[in-house]
């Protein structure tokens, strides 16, 4: 029975690497009896995350990476090392043989933490990624309607955050902006959503809404603010916005979640590892969190 090794590594821009990509295709199959070896980029790959699905694919093969049975990461790792910590999760969730392991370099884009979502079983907005342009336009028409969320998987704060009403607009946002990592994100028609602030084990919790001339409700962009008690929301909804954090190991996390009018479900968005404290809506209430939380970890010092 013959098996097959993908070699994954750099880019297909880069000078040179499809030569060097292909001597180490040659390289790891030597002396291996029954097997075959391709080699792809990162910027070959897509992948689309989603509650119930985790799919990537190797548009230089044509193929999805389950049918492999060995991956090997080589080559210029380095800087692409949110795309290696996706692949890595994704050989783990499938009983993929593959060496190295990237699970450590996790990365803190919103390509990363849409596998987290999807490995920790909460709902959350569909989520589709891939480097090249075409490659992206090419998945997002297959896998999402418009109109949908384009947005910079590093922004913060609404900024590089587009609702797209055609595939051509969105293809004109991908060639304005060239240096920047975007994904595609389904869109649930909503009128607000929810920041959880996770500061410790307490939860502040605060519904913002989008003034009409944007689809963003970041109080960065406009947006007005209320505080919501926790008991405003199901138990289940709290009790994963602080596992999500916990798994991504911050002590403090602003954790989005949006009300999905479409199914009447809560459905999780993003994660910000830096959200406003002393700025933005409510900072009197967000230091007296942050003060006790400050002050529990100085006790344990201390203790």
């Amino acid at each position: 029975m013959s098996r097959s090794v993908l070699i994954i590594g750099g880019r297909n821009t880069d000078h040179g690497e499809s030569e060097v990509m292909a001597g180490y295709a040659s390289y790891f199959i030597k002396g291996v009896k029954n097997v075959t070896a391709s080699y792809a980029h990162f910027d070959d790959l897509s992948f689309v995350i989603a509650p119930d699905r985790f799919a990537i694919y190797d548009h230089r093969n044509e193929c999805s990476l389950d049918t492999y049975d060995l991956i090997v990461f080589r080559g210029k790792i380095r800087i692409n090392n949110e795309l290696a910590y996706c692949v890595s999760r994704y050989c783990t969730l499938n009983n993929i043989q593959f060496f190295n392991d990237y699970t450590p370099y996790r990365p803190a884009s919103k390509v990363s933490q849409a596998v987290t979502f999807h490995e920790l079983g909460v709902q959350f907005t569909k989520t589709v990624y891939a480097m090249r342009p075409d490659i992206l336009r090419r998945v997002v028409e297959t896998e999402l309607t418009t109109p949908f969320i384009l947005k910079d998987s590093y922004g913060s704060h609404g900024n590089d955050n587009y609702l797209v009403n055609s595939f051509d607009a969105a293809v004109a946002i991908l060639n304005d902006s060239s240096e920047k990592k975007f994904i595609a994100q389904e869109f649930f028609p909503n009128d607000c959503d929810y920041r959880i602030l996770c500061i410790g084990a307490e939860t502040f919790i605060i519904r913002r809404r989008a003034n009409r001339e944007s689809h963003l409700n970041n109080t960065s962009q406009g947006g007005t603010a209320e505080i919501v008690p926790e008991t405003f929301f199901p138990s289940v909804s709290i009790e994963q916005a602080h596992a999500i954090a916990s798994d991504l190991r911050m002590g403090i996390a602003g954790v989005d979640l949006l009300y999905n009018e479409n199914t009447g479900e809560y459905a999780f968005l993003e994660v910000n590892s830096q959200p406003q404290l002393n700025s933005g809506a409510f900072p009197a209430e967000k230091q007296e969190v942050v003060r006790r939380y400050i002050n529990l970890l100085l006790d344990r010092v201390t203790g």
